[in-house]
């Protein structure tokens, strides 16, 4: 969101991230109503609904695992290595040992512990 002048009120780590990808366009919702200190009110109710946020776990395996299934590097997204490998792990594990199965590529080795595929380096 942006203020009536194009100057971003809430969204930089939106933007930040856009950017990253290399996205060239992203949508934008230019707030030209506000008062200057409604926009300061939005900013800050903004940033501590963050504070309240949690990661729907169940999902968040399922959302991950596609994305990196389609192309996305994981790594542009904050996770740390440690955490893709705990909730893909979940999304990963086929067998009831997690261990690898005929349908990993010669080029992958699956962890013993957490069942997360990593190229072979």
């Amino acid at each position: 969101m942006v203020d009536g002048d194009g100057v971003i009120v809430v969204g930089h780590t939106p933007w930040k991230a856009a950017k990253k990808l290399g996205l060239k366009t992203v949508p934008v919702h230019a707030a030209r109503d506000l008062t200057p200190e409604q926009l300061r009110a939005y900013r800050l109710a903004d940033n501590k609904t963050a504070e309240r946020s949690e990661w729907d776990v169940e999902l968040l395996p399922i959302e991950l695992g596609e994305l990196r299934d389609q192309g996305v590097d994981l790594k542009l997204i904050g996770f740390s290595e440690k955490e893709l490998a705990e909730y893909l792990g979940e999304f990963d594990t086929d067998l009831e040992d997690g261990s690898a199965g005929p349908e990993d590529a010669e080029d992958t080795v699956r962890c013993p512990k957490c069942g997360h595929k990593f190229a072979r380096s």
